[in-house]
């Protein structure tokens, strides 16, 4: 899999930089060399940098980077190749479904309680078991120590399939620029959104890489702890806002605390 990715982007690499007329290497056997030492980090690092040089000189190419995040998570497989995959990762980890089973998971409608008790964000990830560029997240994000250790930080939520927030329930909550996967999202116990995205016009809350991902937990955690939720909630729990609480409890036991207090039914409002 990292060779399909080294290539695709000592491609994508020819392609921005010889419409920028940088002086990119005259062939693609060139640039692989060039590339011979470079890690899955520092891949993600100058495909960044090279984005944002595509787009400060007005060149748009996130319509070839989707394309191919969609062929480099298919693998190469065929479908029936793909959906066995799927059944064996499914039962290999039942808690995450590959999405690093080290973290502590919880539904949506557990998250909310869990959150005002422990006074963290809410970070929610949407996904589809047969979308390509979610099992291309899911591969980097899994592998990720970095995210794994923010993630501490956060009550997280990961839906599947069908357990995607409903539009009738949440209104355009989870789908403010339409529905495309996967999709993140940060929260206050009350449900209310941190303004965390992209920056893009398009796809606000895909975060391609690991870089990206890490950084807006970063940037939601300064938010939150400056959001009027949290202050209240500080309040009236009795708790010095610039200590908060220190997680002594297993996250796994208030989960289970709180599904057995959550409703069944939950407005929009409120988690």
């Amino acid at each position: 899999v990292f060779f399909f990715l080294l290539v695709f982007f000592a491609m994508f690499r020819l392609l921005v930089l010889g419409l920028l007329s940088s002086g990119a290497s005259a062939n693609l056997d060139d640039e692989l060399d060039d590339l011979d030492s470079y890690t899955p980090a520092d891949i993600a690092k100058e495909a960044e940098q090279l984005r944002q040089m595509a787009k400060d000189a007005g060149i748009e190419v996130d319509d070839i980077v989707g394309g191919a995040d969609a062929a480099l998570g298919a693998g190469g497989l065929t479908a029936e190749e793909r959906e066995r995959n799927d059944e064996v990762l499914l039962e290999m980890h039942p808690k995450s479904y590959g999405w690093n089973d080290k973290i502590k998971w919880v539904k949506l409608n557990q998250a909310g309680k869990i959150a005002k008790a422990k006074l963290k964000p809410v970070m929610v990830v949407i996904s589809q078991d047969g979308c390509s560029a979610c099992k291309t997240v899911r591969d980097f994000w899994s592998s990720s120590l970095e995210i794994e250790l923010l993630s501490k930080k956060f009550v997280m939520v990961l839906t599947r399939n069908d357990e995607e927030p409903s539009e009738k329930v949440w209104g355009k909550k989870f789908q403010p620029d339409g529905r495309y996967f996967p999709r993140m999202f940060f929260l206050t116990h009350r449900a209310k959104v941190l303004p965390i995205t992209t920056g893009k016009e398009k796809y606000q809350h895909y975060f391609s890489n690991a870089i990206a991902i890490a950084d807006a937990m970063q940037r939601a955690e300064d938010a939150y702890l400056e959001h009027s939720d949290y202050l209240e909630a500080c309040k009236e729990l009795g708790v010095d806002p610039e200590i908060g609480i220190e997680d002594e409890e297993e996250d796994a036991e208030a989960a289970s605390t709180a599904s057995s207090q959550a409703d069944s039914q939950h407005s929009k409002e409120e988690l």
